[in-house]
């Protein structure tokens, strides 16, 4: 069974960052690798409260993990997905030691059957376009998923009429699910996605 992937937001996670200009106008949902050369990629903590996590949140709307997140990415496909280490500076201005990577998946697929899930409320966007928002059940998101669709993949996104509504998640296989959990990774929460 799948897993939604999600920060947990935990409270003693809680960083407040400030992202550069740079790093917001990074375009990191479309499935293609992104050149960052020359780019100025920092994160500046606005206060010193909190601790850095290994899915941390709170950084201006892009993926990011730490070193030991993009390990258990790398074991399981090498090679497959992007890591871009971004500078972390304190409130000071002072370069902190912190590794922090923004997450740049490129595993974009459509793996959702939407005619056979359920919670599946159908939304037209304003351009138009239809698609769908998804309600979670009794803790689940009851979908039905198209299994050849990710049967070689541990890591992934949601494209299709179910992007939308899984913007802000990662998808992980039960092998990576059960890794990161061997691993002890913190402030990371997983979300079942299937019909049982």
């Amino acid at each position: 069974m799948p897993y939604a992937l999600s920060s947990a937001m935990e409270p003693e996670y809680r960083i407040d960052w400030h992202a550069s200009e740079d790093v917001t106008k990074l375009l990191l949902n479309a499935g293609k690798p992104v050149d960052v050369s020359g780019l100025d990629l920092r994160f500046i903590k606005r206060s010193n409260r909190g601790k850095l996590s290994s899915f941390p949140y709170g950084l201006g709307g892009k993926f990011t993990c730490s070193a030991e997140f993009r390990d258990v990415v790398e074991e399981l496909e090498p090679n497959t997905h992007q890591f871009i280490p971004v500078d972390v500076f304190s409130k000071d201005g002072s370069r902190s030691d912190e590794v922090i990577f923004l997450v740049n998946l490129l595993s974009f697929i459509d793996f959702v059957d939407t005619d056979e899930s359920k919670g599946l409320t159908p939304l037209k966007s304003l351009s138009g376009r239809d698609y769908f928002d998804v309600d979670m059940i009794e803790g689940r998101f009851v979908l039905s998923i198209i299994t050849e669709a990710i049967s070689d993949l541990h890591f992934w996104r949601s494209s299709g009429l179910t992007f939308g509504a899984f913007r802000s998640y990662f998808f992980c296989s039960d092998q990576a699910h059960d890794l990161i959990l061997s691993r002890s990774l913190t402030n990371i929460n997983f979300t079942p996605v299937g019909l049982t």
